[in-house]
């Protein structure tokens, strides 16, 4: 599993550019390892056929990486502000502190730090979604550089691979290339398997959320002009 990442470290992330002029190049090998394989065995000419799958495989797996980045920084931003209303609830009710007193009072400050208790767990919640969703993209972004850099390295190393006796050994290099990034975008898939099902178990708890408190005996103390003792402002 991956370390913990912070939806901020999503703001400046930036995949980096697909290697059209390798992809093209181990395209052309694979096509000229056809042309000869054809020649003995037409069924197993297949080389242009699956690295072309890959390359579709690659492109896919990115996805349209802004959309999930701006929803991990928009949970994040959730979370922050959901704080930032309990903050300033918070100072108003001390500033009302300064003039009410009184078994009202006690009951509006009670019902109130119920509320804000609910904001925390669910700033909390809202955390925990962000930072799942910055870790799944993280994930996916290590392993396309990584899928990238393989196919650079395997780039340069058949570029010049043209004669019929390097065939076999061309072949090979691109099988590996094949396997190698279906195994790397498998395993990413497996861990992403996980964060799924823990987004899962937040939805869930969040989905049991309880409502803002209603507690009838709160809301009927606050009520009662016998419990109220407001001091005069004084300037």
């Amino acid at each position: 599993m991956t370390s913990p990442v912070s939806p901020g470290e999503l703001k400046h992330l930036t995949p980096e550019p697909f290697p059209d002029s390798d992809a093209e190049t181990l395209r052309d090998r694979a096509a000229y390892v056809d042309s000869i394989v054809v020649l003995l065995n037409p069924a197993a000419a297949t080389f242009e056929i699956a690295i072309l799958a890959t390359m579709d495989t690659i492109r896919t797996f990115l996805g349209d990486w802004t959309v999930a980045r701006d929803i991990g920084i928009g949970w994040a931003e959730l979370s922050t502000a959901s704080l930032t209303v309990k903050e300033t609830l918070e100072d108003e009710r001390n500033n009302v502190d300064f003039y009410w007193d009184g078994g009202a009072f006690d009951a509006f400050s009670n019902y109130l730090e119920d509320i804000f208790e609910r904001v925390v767990t669910t700033s909390d919640r809202m955390t925990e979604i962000g930072s799942r969703v910055a870790e799944a993209i993280m994930l996916v972004h290590t392993t396309y550089s990584d899928v990238l850099r393989f196919m650079s390295s395997t780039a340069a190393n058949v570029v010049n691979m043209s004669s019929v006796v390097e065939v076999w050994e061309l072949g090979s290099a691109l099988s590996e290339f094949v396997r190698t990034v279906g195994d790397l975008i498998a395993d990413a898939a497996l861990v992403m398997g996980g964060y799924e099902e823990n987004l899962t178990q937040i939805e869930i708890t969040a989905t049991t959320f309880p409502p803002l408190p209603h507690q009838q005996s709160s809301l009927d103390n606050m009520a009662k002009t016998g419990g109220w003792d407001v001091a005069e402002a004084t300037g």
